[in-house]
């Protein structure tokens, strides 16, 4: 027998009353998730945000020397080319981190609220 059974067992308490006292601070368990998602989002809206101030920062140099900046997006890849005169510097195909975050944000919202309607619909089914 498992250490914490055995201890229940000494106070005279059965497995199952315990669990059901548990299952009354189950509300208390739903908020949970809604506290994951919070910190997923807080780590990933200040990720986007510096992503996209980093894009604006490469154009902004690239117009500081004077050259004219281009950028080719795909989906979750872009070009960026950069012309002078002249002078011509191709890109090279690169990860689009922007798309590739905010499909993760998108993702992790999305199952979060799919899971609390899911959620809610037992509920109601479970209602006499």
């Amino acid at each position: 027998m498992a250490a914490p059974l055995r201890l229940l067992s000494i106070l005279g308490m059965r497995p199952q009353v315990f669990r059901r006292e548990w299952r009354a601070s189950e509300a208390g368990l739903k908020v949970l998730p809604l506290l994951e998602v919070l910190a997923v989002n807080a780590f990933l809206i200040p990720l986007l945000a510096l992503i996209t101030e980093n894009y604006g920062l490469r154009a902004a140099y690239w117009g500081s020397e004077g050259f004219t900046y281009t950028t080719v997006r795909y989906p979750f890849f872009f070009i960026t080319t950069a012309v002078k005169g002249a002078t011509h510097l191709p890109g090279l195909l690169s990860v689009d981190w922007q798309q590739v975050v905010l499909l993760l944000l998108v993702v992790v919202d999305g199952v979060f609220v799919l899971s609390a309607l899911r959620g809610r619909r037992r509920d109601v089914s479970k209602a006499p």
